[in-house]
């Protein structure tokens, strides 16, 4: 797998408002997990990022949908966005230094790795996060943005 070009992602990103429209679907997950009335009482901050995470995905799906340049593919109890053949996007809730916390699954750990051969089934393709950061009080999003790794090191971010 190649390492993620900036230039690379960035360009893809932009095409067709691509961009805009994944920054729309977080947002748009955001303030519809914000608005539950239940909020206050959920027990686990992994419920809350769980449903950022559908809601991302599914507007993602909708928002996305006459893109032909865009691919959903479902793999591994996940969902991905391909752009182009050459990106491939995941939604993430990361922390202040845009580390996702995934549990080290054999497949987390290589989603980083880039030298990896083969994830998913896809080849060639640059892999990179659409990442979320709340404020310390976990109200507010405080950054959202692209971000590539190589392992738990962060090579670039854009917002």
């Amino acid at each position: 797998m190649p390492t993620p070009s900036r230039e690379t992602v960035e360009r893809v990103l932009n095409k067709n408002n691509r961009a805009a429209l994944i920054r729309g679907a977080v947002e748009d997950a955001w303030a519809r997990v914000k608005s539950f009335p239940d909020l206050v009482w959920w027990r686990r901050k992994t419920t809350r990022a769980a449903l950022v995470w559908e809601y991302s995905v599914e507007n993602a799906i909708a928002a996305l949908a006459g893109d032909k340049g865009v691919s959903v593919a479902r793999h591994h109890d996940t969902v991905s966005f391909i752009f182009d053949d050459l990106v491939l996007v995941r939604f993430k809730k990361a922390n202040i230094e845009l580390q996702s916390s995934n549990y080290p699954t054999p497949l987390a750990v290589l989603f980083h790795e880039h030298q990896a051969e083969d994830l998913f089934g896809l080849v060639e393709l640059q892999r990179v996060e659409a990442a979320y950061v709340l404020n310390r009080f976990q109200t507010a999003i405080i950054w959202l943005g692209i971000v590539a790794r190589d392992k738990r090191r962060a090579l670039w971010d854009f917002e």
